[in-house]
């Protein structure tokens, strides 16, 4: 079989979000592919994640066959089919084929030209013990090609950061430290407002972050993000958001071109998760909040009147090579809260199933929006454990509040 090798073209079609859904697809094939995982290893593991992947997304993605493959010799053997396969047409990749290939699909899935089909093809590639394995995907006509290059991509991320952790073992630990050592070990002291924040992991290593930056001139910059996932490559990923921020924040001053070229760099990376979350905002001693948003949750303002939500739009940082970010304002008066939060809160879940929600994280603002920002961010603590009732949280959970002085 002969093949035209190109990189698959990103066009996310018109019905996927970003934000929500992406979460949700990430979530499903981290659960799904977890699964497999806690059942194998190494080559035992990437046979059953490939029949699971396929038997659990072939419909979605438009995939009429797939096949699994593993480098012996000068050839890609056949380790594994499924579905309807007339379209590859042979049991071995030659090596020739896609070899020159292999170290640019890292991390990306690639467009197959069969010149003898028109059935059209998609592979990505995941190093293990020195080999490379080949998952390749035939496709029906009339497929999603934006939706098949997503949930091919983020299949990809979650295997390689599975057999990562298979090889560090005992480091995970040593992630974990390196973690917290990003967080902030206190809130900032900042004229005429008074700051909390607090993370909790749902693993050893975590995926959410929240930092400040002081920027000088009565200015202040808050960030919350929450990276894809949770555990070793959320961790990555939170690693490289918050030293990116950092650096490009302070060199450059301007921090919509920060977000753009951070979110090119993360792109471009092989060894994080699929995408990030980020609000970061510039608050100034007057009250004014102006503010970025790529995907996260909208921020809260709470005042006596009630709860706003300061809703705007972005893209997560990492799909996309290009995107672009839109500066948004609010003002705090005195004695209005702002509370910027990760999804991890709103979507805790007690052991019946049902969400803690907005409405119910809004309610508990509202009632104790006099405490002191500190008191306020254990009382909401306090209460998830309450709602969750000695249960498991299902995400990281990371809530920062700001309140302006009196």
């Amino acid at each position: 079989m002969r093949l035209s090798c190109a990189p698959f073209p990103f066009t996310l079609p018109a019905a996927v979000s970003l934000h929500s859904p992406a979460k949700d697809l990430y979530r499903r094939l981290d659960q799904l592919l977890g699964e497999q995982h806690r059942r194998a290893r190494g080559q035992e593991f990437l046979v059953q994640a490939f029949h699971a992947l396929f038997e659990g997304f072939a419909p979605e993605i438009g995939a009429a066959g797939a096949q699994l493959f593993a480098r012996q010799g000068t050839v890609f053997e056949s380790l594994a089919r499924a579905g309807r396969l007339e379209a590859v047409g042979s049991s071995a990749l030659a090596l020739a084929d896609v070899e020159g290939e292999l170290e640019s699909a890292a991390q990306r899935v690639h467009l197959l030209d069969p010149l003898d089909s028109a059935a059209p093809l998609a592979y990505f590639s995941i190093q293990h013990s020195e080999r490379p394995y080949v998952f390749l995907f035939a496709f029906e006509r009339g497929w999603s090609r934006g939706t098949a290059e997503l949930v091919l991509a983020t299949a990809c991320s979650i295997l390689s950061v599975r057999l990562l952790e298979e090889r560090l073992g005992a480091t995970m630990r040593e992630a974990a430290e390196i973690q917290k050592s990003l967080l902030p070990a206190r809130a900032p002291e900042f004229p005429g407002h008074d700051i909390a924040a607090r993370s909790r992991p749902a693993e050893e290593v975590g995926g959410d972050w929240f930092d400040f930056l002081p920027l000088g001139e009565g200015a202040l910059g808050l960030s919350i993000g929450d990276a894809s996932g949770h555990g070793l490559p959320a961790a990555l990923m939170a690693r490289d958001v918050v030293v990116g921020l950092r650096m490009g924040i302070e060199r450059e001053l301007k921090a919509a071109h920060a977000l753009e070229k951070l979110n090119r760099v993360l792109h471009a990376s092989t060894l994080s998760s699929c995408f990030a979350s980020l609000l970061f905002g510039e608050l100034e001693e007057n009250g004014s909040f102006f503010y970025y948003n790529a995907g996260h949750d909208a921020p809260l303002l709470v005042t006596a009147a009630g709860c706003t939500l300061l809703r705007s739009s972005g893209t997560v940082l990492g799909p996309l090579p290009e995107a672009k970010f839109r500066r948004s304002f609010a003002h705090l008066d005195h004695g209005a809260l702002l509370v910027l939060y990760t999804d991890g809160i709103i979507e805790r879940r007690s052991r019946a199933g049902q969400l803690f929600g907005l409405e119910r994280l809004q309610t508990l603002l509202l009632a104790q929006r006099h405490l002191p920002a500190a008191d306020l961010v254990e009382r909401t603590f306090a209460e998830l454990d309450r709602f969750g009732d000695g249960g498991q949280a299902r995400d990281d959970e990371t809530l920062v509040i700001v309140r302006r002085l009196q």
